[in-house]
């Protein structure tokens, strides 16, 4: 099983044929950290097949906000294209930020998600999810960083899931909805993940 250092977390990379989500393929040489210390993930073709990318953080999460600095501007991706950026214990305690069909979903497995269009102005976006027991929080920011001036929306949730902090881990992905082909091959860059022990989203 291969694995990789990130943002000073040790990950593992998926691998395998028809795996979830959506029945993909999945290659580990399609993640790479390059020598600045930036996550890429690619989705390419080999042979008659696609191949996703997807990381799985080898320890257990903590409670906490996690901020992940997205070097790739995610709405001009191809419409079969998903990022997901996840706490995941199993199908039903799942805490999401998703981006598809530029469109922005904000998500606690098994309701419904908080849809948003963000309007990028450039590659660089920051996104946040604070994950405690008693609040649930999602946040999107333009450019780098987590200041209120350039905050695109936040939405807050009950944590009316019991997702335990021992059982769950941090994912990242980019996969092809329903398994459907992209028009050409795509990566997404993603500079680091910020870890910080709030308590609340103002």
């Amino acid at each position: 099983m291969k694995t990789i250092i990130f943002s000073g977390q040790k990950w593992i990379i998926k691998s395998g044929n028809g795996r979830g989500p959506g029945s993909n393929n999945w290659n580990e040489n399609n993640v790479y950290v390059d020598l600045e210390g930036n996550l890429h993930l690619r989705i390419n073709k080999l042979a008659d097949k696609w191949y996703c990318a997807e990381i799985i953080t080898e320890e257990p999460i903590r409670y906490g906000e996690y901020d992940f600095y997205v070097s790739s501007n995610v709405e001009l991706l191809d419409k079969n294209i998903v990022v997901g950026l996840f706490i995941y214990e199993n199908d039903k305690k799942e805490i999401d930020i998703e981006f598809y069909n530029k469109e922005t979903l904000y998500t606690v497995q098994p309701h419904k998600p908080h849809r948003l269009k963000m309007n990028l102005q450039g590659n660089y976006s920051t996104h946040s999810i604070l994950f405690n027991a008693d609040l649930i929080g999602f946040r999107s920011y333009h450019g780098h960083g987590v200041r209120s001036d350039l905050l695109i929306d936040k939405w807050n949730s009950p944590a009316d899931i019991l997702i335990t902090p021992k059982k769950a881990h941090l994912h990242i992905n980019f996969w092809l909805k329903n398994g459907k082909p992209p028009k050409k091959e795509a990566e997404i860059i993603i500079k680091k993940i910020v870890y910080s022990n709030h308590r609340s989203h103002s």
